[in-house]
């Protein structure tokens, strides 16, 4: 009779033992799963392109995503550069820092020079240039003639500018009438920019 209590002792001992076995591995299990599903961070660092120095372009974008998570982040649009990468995404097995690279996208400034009947006055001024840069074109001078524009000047926006110059003779005379009526004031020489009321 001693010995079977000795065996049930022992089958209890194993009962138990087999128990904390399996609590310990059912906690690792459950830690592991904790760990695995704590949030974690994705920050997308937005920067401009290395000529521009290096300076943030953007504010950081940050969100909170689960582990094995996936993300897809659209990087911030900037009028006259392109982002490189346009979107962020992958799948989140820890912090994620991912750098996006803006560049400047070239424009075109045109100045045409033209008479009034449209021909050429003078070689079709180009230049390129990026978004929030400044211009400033000195119309030709041509003997004879006043530019509708001396100066051509301003900042470049995020598209092509087109501007044309047109070239008047510098005096003209011309005879005021009002349908056809004379107003009396005779032949006068009026210069470009000149009003009479």
């Amino acid at each position: 009779m001693g010995k079977f209590r000795k065996s049930e002792q022992l089958a209890y001992w194993r009962f138990f033992l087999l128990l904390f076995l399996a609590g310990f591995v059912l906690g690792i299990v459950f830690v592991n799963l904790v760990w695995r599903f704590r949030t974690q961070d994705i920050e997308t660092l937005s920067l401009f392109s290395s000529g521009e120095g290096g300076r943030t372009a953007a504010p950081t974008v940050t969100g909170t995503y689960y582990y094995g998570q996936s993300y897809s982040v659209v990087s911030p649009r900037i009028p006259g550069y392109t982002s490189n990468p346009s979107v962020v995404s992958g799948v989140i097995t820890g912090d994620v820092v991912r750098d996006v690279i803006y560049t400047a996208i070239d424009y075109t400034l045109t100045i045409y020079y033209v008479y009034e009947d449209g021909t050429t006055a003078a070689p079709t001024y180009t230049e390129v240039l990026n978004v929030n840069d400044d211009y400033y074109v000195v119309s030709p001078v041509l003997e004879g003639y006043v530019a509708s524009r001396l100066v051509v000047s301003g900042t470049m926006p995020a598209n092509n500018v087109v501007y044309t110059v047109i070239y008047v003779p510098e005096t003209e005379t011309v005879e005021i009438d009002r349908d056809g009526v004379s107003l009396n004031i005779g032949s006068v020489v009026m210069n470009a920019g000149d009003c009479f009321e």
